[in-house]
């Protein structure tokens, strides 16, 4: 579990010092305007980030990282150099050793330098910052410093740079700021920069699992089993777009949801063919995920690739899904196989999910519930029914 929510460390330092910082005599003062953190692990952060850079680069390229990843630049002024890099390092290092001589609670270990990440922060910064003065800087720094502390300063210079970010770039940096032990809000700092092209309308109707799951009404048993069912949903002679979705929505919950979650997830959304009963068909989650993925295999044998884009995962998004999730669902176990959904396999699956259980169970919404389903639903690319079909339970 993240020690901070926040940027911590050097980053988190500069994201918060005044740009005022001139009104103060000095940067020392600036840094006494913001006090120290009150956790002895943030102060760790902080020595253990300034002592890193110290000891791996010079003075020169101290500067050109701060200067460039922050907005209150006192490095630099007019183009005169006012305080050497190493120099304020130095002085960041001692301020926190003297906090931590006067306070005696020790603090947790702060995230470590991330050094098994090091190939996947070095492919970010290859695309992020390709042919820009400071990659090969960056490159420096996570090579010699820390690539937890270069991705870091990474996105602390495209959020002060105003830089352009993919969708498909910012689900990268969610994982890969989740594994290196950063908090949300870390790498949600620069979600305002990803450009959202407003999302073709993959089909005006629910796809994937949940689009399964809703063929399985009261009547599904005059179709056949619930492969008959898997193949009418498969639409043999369209085009194989909601195939690519279903098996991709398979795939994710076989691979990162234990059985007993899939469960909870497809009888709380599934009206008509329950799992997890030994006389089923289909007696178990995974197994049913698994004849899925198969039977949709065999169906796409010999296509690479949708002939329509399918809606991604939308990582983007998974903290506002997980709020609306607890807001509407009771604490059990359906809920935490859904907050599951949204962290290990697809914010945009536990959203149609979501969805599902709210009309399976009955949930009255608020007006203003609603409006945000369907704004969320406009993002993940939804069609107009997919929201729609809830509509009957706002007030």
């Amino acid at each position: 579990m993240p020690f901070t929510d926040v940027d911590f460390g050097l980053t988190g330092l500069s994201s918060r010092l005044p740009a005022d910082w001139f009104r103060h005599s000095g940067p020392l003062d600036a840094l006494d305007l913001l006090g120290m953190p009150d956790d002895p692990t943030e102060v760790l952060a902080l020595r253990q980030d300034a002592k890193l850079l110290h000891d791996g680069l010079s003075s020169a390229e101290i500067e050109t990282l701060w200067v460039t990843s922050t907005t209150a630049n006192f490095l630099r002024v007019e183009g005169r150099d006012v305080l050497p890099g190493k120099r304020w390092m130095e002085l960041i290092a001692e301020r926190c050793d003297r906090w931590l001589t006067d306070h005696s609670a020790p603090g947790a270990e702060p995230p470590g330098p991330g050094t098994h990440l090091l190939p996947a922060v070095l492919g970010e910064i290859a695309e992020a910052m390709a042919g820009d003065d400071e990659e090969s800087l960056l490159v420096k720094c996570a090579q010699e410093c820390s690539p937890s502390l270069a991705f870091r300063f990474m996105l602390r210079m495209l959020s002060t740079g105003w830089s352009v970010v993919s969708g498909v770039q910012y689900d990268r940096y969610v994982l890969l700021g989740r594994d290196l032990g950063f908090g949300e809000s870390v790498v949600a700092a620069v979600a305002q920069l990803v450009r959202e092209r407003q999302p073709a309308e993959f089909t005006d109707f629910d796809f994937g699992i949940t689009g399964l799951a809703s063929q399985f009404h009261q009547d599904w048993g005059h179709v056949g089993g619930p492969m008959d069912v898997v193949e009418v949903g498969m639409h043999p002679d369209g085009d194989r777009s909601g195939v690519f979705a279903l098996r991709d929505d398979a795939v994710l919950l076989r691979d990162r949801l234990s059985s007993a979650e899939i469960e909870n997830l497809w009888n709380a959304s599934c009206y008509g063919f329950k799992l997890g009963d030994p006389a089923a068909p289909v007696p178990t989650g995974t197994r049913w995920m698994e004849l899925i993925a198969e039977r949709c295999d065999r169906r796409l044998a010999g296509h690479d690739a949708p002939e329509v884009e399918i809606p991604g995962p939308g990582r983007q998004f998974a903290s506002a899904v997980e709020v609306e999730a607890t807001e509407v669902l009771p604490a059990d176990d359906v809920r935490a196989a859904l907050i599951r959904c949204v962290r290990q396999c697809s914010p945009n699956l536990a959203f149609r999910f979501l969805l599902r259980v709210i009309g399976e169970r009955g949930y009255k919404l608020s007006a203003a519930q609603y409006e945000r389903y369907v704004r969320l639903g406009e993002q993940f690319g939804y069609g107009e029914f997919v929201v729609s079909d809830i509509k009957y339970l706002a007030n």
